[in-house]
């Protein structure tokens, strides 16, 4: 299941701090999965990690300054490879039942500009 953008349509819903190899959580080393409907962008800012899809049985390994960007429902780990800075930024499909908590198509619009120039820099300092 390789794609390297996210589907359109998607609402911003959160993202993790810089992790780096001695303050990224143990639950990610762990398996786990994203929810139904959300998705996530793993950001390797410096060093490489190991993005280990279980489902597959794949190992990827995300250098800087490259990206990976991680499916709803599938089992996965994240190995540090070497010193790391890295982000998760996650993504959801809008509820049709949230309309008050899904941005409009303008506020969309604005939020996509923000993670361009972010990407296009190197770092996620924007605020949402």
């Amino acid at each position: 299941m390789v794609m390297d953008r996210l589907p359109s349509g998607l609402v911003l819903s959160g993202g993790s701090l810089i992790f780096t190899e001695d303050t990224m959580p143990d639950s990610l080393r762990r398996e786990h999965a994203l929810p139904a409907q959300h998705w996530a962008v793993l950001h390797a800012f410096e060093g490489s990690i190991a993005f280990v899809d279980l489902q597959a049985g794949a190992e990827r390994i995300i250098s800087a300054p490259d990206h990976i960007i991680i499916h709803p429902e599938v089992p996965h780990l994240l190995k540090e490879e070497s010193s790391l800075r890295c982000r998760i930024d996650f993504f959801r499909e809008p509820d049709p039942d949230l309309h008050m908590r899904t941005p409009g198509a303008f506020a969309e619009e604005a939020v996509r500009d923000r993670l361009e120039r972010c990407e296009a820099n190197g770092n996620f300092a924007e605020v949402f």
